[in-house]
């Protein structure tokens, strides 16, 4: 090979590695773009999967969500279809006082058949005498309490409608009251009905009341007959004299038996005012003292602070405590223990004073214990049985009940409640 030959071939051979290692970087980019188009593809198709699942997810949830709200208001069509049929009226307030639901039992109760949903208790007040009550439940509602109150209103015909109104709170999962629920029932009806029953059990009282008047009365007139008739006889001025008090005494009994019976008879109209019950209680147990001593009876009173009053009459309600510590010492003629005390007891919409009496007598058998409060009802020969029906009358005249509780052989607990007065101001008994 002559030197121009081996010239000419050097870069000949320069050339060819070079465009040989070109096409190694073509071939290299090309597998490289070729790799990444495979995993753009893939990543692409499991985007389009997850869009596509999401897109099935979605639309379960927005089938379930639309399921959710017809049944709701199907729940809500089906709860106002309830509240516009109960057939008493139901009010859903906020604690700013303003109405947020009523229903149309609610609406013809308060007169409002004029007025939209968003009325408020001023527009209560200008149609009906219920605005004051509904503040005051309202007040209660807001403050998480349950109450309800009696009251009645004059209806369009003239006639009295009585109304029952209770409230009762509503408010958030964690407790804390938002509003209240107010509800009133019309119980005219059930009104009218307890005074027909009232009156039925008055004449059916009054019939008795005749035959044990008659009987009664005609035992100490058959005596005082008697006892005239020997007394015309008697020449001695020490019998006539002797007879003469005798007549004297079934007079006096004859004068208390009618006495009794005016009490029970008459409409008995307490002239209530703030009172102390423990000065109340002391007054009784000491003006029974000597003839409890005299019986060998202890009185043993609890006294107690308690800060509160009864809306009382003074006199009357002196009269019934009496009448059961008579009755307690009538039930221990060996001797025995009286013990009183003072209490208090809430309910829904009342608080109360109890004066509570018990004794450690003979007790009342459970057969006979129903009918204490009957008028003319006694187990004893000397008895009027109108001492416990007095009592009676007395303390439900005054709003307030009186209850028995007694074991044969042990004792007896006398329970009065009387209203406590609404504030602690007033004339007190010493």
């Amino acid at each position: 090979m002559n030197l121009s030959e081996g010239r000419a071939a050097g870069p000949r051979v320069e050339v060819g590695e070079g465009r040989k290692s070109l096409s190694l970087q073509w071939i290299a980019a090309f597998h490289h773009w070729d790799r990444s188009t495979r995993e753009l593809m893939e990543a692409y198709e499991s985007l389009r999967d997850q869009v596509a699942r999401l897109t099935t997810t979605l639309e379960a949830r927005n089938r379930a969500l639309e399921e959710s709200l017809k049944e709701e208001e199907r729940l809500r069509e089906l709860l106002s279809t309830i509240l516009e049929a109960l057939p008493v009226g139901v009010l859903v307030w906020d604690k700013g006082g303003n109405l947020l639901k009523m229903n149309s039992m609610g609406r013809k109760l308060l007169g409002l058949g004029g007025f939209g949903e968003a009325c408020s208790l001023d527009d209560v007040e200008s149609v009906c005498d219920l605005g004051e009550v509904l503040r005051e439940l309202i007040s209660c509602a807001s403050r998480g309490q349950s109450s309800s109150r009696e009251t009645s209103i004059p209806s369009q015909n003239g006639a009295v409608r009585h109304l029952l109104l209770r409230s009762t709170p509503y408010g958030e999962p964690n407790g804390a009251p938002i509003g209240g629920v107010v509800t009133i029932e019309d119980i005219t009806d059930l009104k009218n009905l307890q005074e027909e029953i009232a009156r039925k059990q008055r004449l059916a009282a009054m019939g008795e009341m005749a035959a044990n008047i008659v009987h009664e009365v005609r035992n100490p007139l058959g005596g005082i007959k008697l006892m005239a008739s020997l007394m015309v006889e008697e020449e001695r001025k020490e019998t006539r004299a002797k007879i003469s008090a005798q007549i004297e005494d079934a007079l006096g009994s004859l004068e208390g038996l009618l006495k009794n019976l005016l009490h029970f008879a008459r409409p008995i109209k307490p002239r209530t005012r703030p009172l102390d019950p423990m000065g109340v209680l002391s007054d009784c147990l000491n003006f029974i003292g000597p003839l409890a001593e005299q019986k060998k009876v202890r009185i043993w009173l609890e006294e107690k602070e308690l800060g509160c009053l009864v809306e009382a009459d003074c006199e009357l309600l002196k009269q019934a405590i009496f009448n059961i510590l008579l009755n307690s010492l009538q039930a221990m003629p060996q001797g025995g223990d009286i013990r009183a005390w003072i209490d208090t007891a809430e309910e829904v919409a009342q608080k109360w004073v109890e004066i509570i009496l018990e004794d450690t007598g003979t007790g009342i058998p459970s057969h006979v214990l129903p009918k204490v409060f009957d008028p003319f009802f006694t187990t004893r020969a000397e008895g009027s049985g109108l001492g416990l029906s007095i009592v009676h009358n007395i303390v439900v005249s005054h709003g307030g009940s009186v209850r028995i509780e007694s074991e044969e052989g042990v004792g007896t607990r006398v329970k009065i409640r009387i209203p406590r007065a609404q504030k602690n101001t007033g004339e007190l008994v010493p």
